[in-house]
């Protein structure tokens, strides 16, 4: 995708297009530092403590398998 840009927008060369990268790489760090961190609290999951039904909890041990009938 570079490509076509570099080579075809007269805004991406030189010194004019280093601007336009330091611009926009500013611009995604203020919003990046602007945005909030989601606050936990009611309505979140742990999804550590979710274990279906008669599932067992991975303890790290390999099963064997399955005899053949």
């Amino acid at each position: 995708m570079e490509d076509p840009i570099r080579f075809r927008a007269p805004w991406a060369k030189g010194r004019t297009g280093a601007a336009a990268l330091l611009a926009t790489f500013a611009v995604l760090a203020t919003l990046w530092a602007l945005i909030p961190e989601p606050q936990t609290g009611a309505g979140t999951v742990d999804v550590t403590r979710l274990v279906s039904a008669g599932a067992v909890p991975h303890t790290g041990a390999t099963r064997r398998p399955l005899a053949s009938p």
